[in-house]
């Protein structure tokens, strides 16, 4: 499986809570990427702190400031 990114978080277009919530509904973004390259499915409600996703070790809310991307997983 292939992760493939849909929105980079850069300093002209930064991640935000409309901006995940609008490609979720538009583009089927279903994933994460982490700054640490690590890329995780996302889960329930988005809030304007941070992005709940699913963990090896359950759940876990990461903030924006360490979202590298947002995209789907493609086999």
């Amino acid at each position: 499986m292939t992760y493939i990114p849909s929105i980079a978080n850069t300093p002209e277009t930064p991640l935000t809570k409309g901006l995940i919530k609008a490609a979720q509904d538009t583009q089927g973004v279903t994933h994460i990427r982490t700054t640490r390259g690590e890329v995780f499915p996302m889960l329930g409600w988005i809030n304007h702190a941070t992005v709940p996703v699913m963990t090896t070790h359950g759940q876990k809310n990461i903030s924006y400031k360490h979202l590298e991307s947002v995209g789907g997983i493609v086999e």
